[in-house]
């Protein structure tokens, strides 16, 4: 389910998997694909500045010590880059935390432009 808006007027989306496995999910608008390797999410919610908030279901902290969050930039034309989680160190290429909310932050600065064709 998709939910827009948010209240803040920042053309936000917020995003509740209903699939089986609830484990990865693609915000177009930034092209980036998030997946966990370790929990399941309940929600994603993309504020339509700078910042998304992951949230994992509360089975989650049963399953896994950490929650591990990767993230991927699929399409380089997309708003966003440095894109990290606040507060949780980079290991073995996921974020890890032991807390079922996780903040990813990224820059609208230097966002990469479409390429251009050669002559």
């Amino acid at each position: 389910a998709m939910q827009e808006g948010g209240g803040g007027g920042g053309g936000g989306v917020a995003i509740e998997p209903r699939d089986a496995y609830r484990i990865s999910a693609y915000l177009e608008p930034l092209g980036l694909y998030v997946q966990s390797e370790c929990g399941r999410f309940s929600r994603l919610a993309y504020d339509g500045r700078q910042s998304v908030q992951v949230e994992f279901d509360a089975g989650s902290a049963q399953l896994c010590a950490v929650q591990r969050l990767k993230l991927t930039k699929q399409a380089l034309q997309r708003p966003g880059t440095g894109f990290a989680v606040r507060g949780a160190p980079l290991v073995r290429g996921a974020y890890e935390s032991a807390s079922l909310t996780m903040l990813v932050t990224f820059s609208l600065e230097g966002a990469a432009a479409a390429p251009v064709a050669a002559a």
